[in-house]
Parts: structure tokens; C-alpha cells; sequence
């Protein structure tokens, strides 16, 4: 197995796409920690270095990500060290 299907084939999923998000705009995100479903909102922003962080460590099972409303969704923990600031 290649390089390039090692890393199409980790758990990692985009739902109902996320690529238009606007700056400012929160997208939701799905985290699977030993079999269990966390659901957060998070800035689109802070989207790359959440992505970022979990490739250099896979710190869960899964992440995925959604265009959901986020309404009703608690903030993604730590969110602020996902934006740089």
C-alpha cells in the first residue's frame, strides 16, 4: 500500500462537504474515541490544525466533519489552541 492510500484509507471523513465555509463560520465535528461519538462546533478556521494535529498523532478513532447547524453544540474543547491564539 502506497503512501497516498495510507492516508485515503484512515478514518478520516468529510460529511455533506465542508469547503465553502466562510471565515467566522463554525462547522460541526464528530470525534470517535473508543467507540463513542463526541459532537462538537468549531471554527472552519481552526478546521486545518485540528486536521493537522490528529495526522501527527491519532489522539481518536475518527473525526468527521459536518455542514450541519451547530446550534445546541458545545464548543469543541481547547478550541482556542486549534485558531493560534
Amino acid at each position: 500500500m502506497n503512501r497516498s492510500n495510507e492516508e485515503n484509507s484512515a478514518d478520516f471523513r468529510y460529511v455533506r462537504g465542508v469547503a465553502t465555509t466562510e471565515d467566522g463560520a463554525d462547522v460541526r465535528v464528530r470525534i470517535w474515541l473508543s467507540g463513542r461519538a463526541f459532537e462538537y462546533a468549531i471554527a472552519a478556521a481552526a478546521v486545518g490544525n485540528l486536521v493537522a494535529d490528529w495526522k501527527r498523532q491519532r489522539w481518536c478513532g475518527a473525526i468527521e466533519f459536518f455542514s450541519a447547524p451547530t446550534s445546541g453544540v458545545p464548543r469543541i474543547p481547547c478550541e482556542r489552541l486549534y485558531l493560534g491564539s
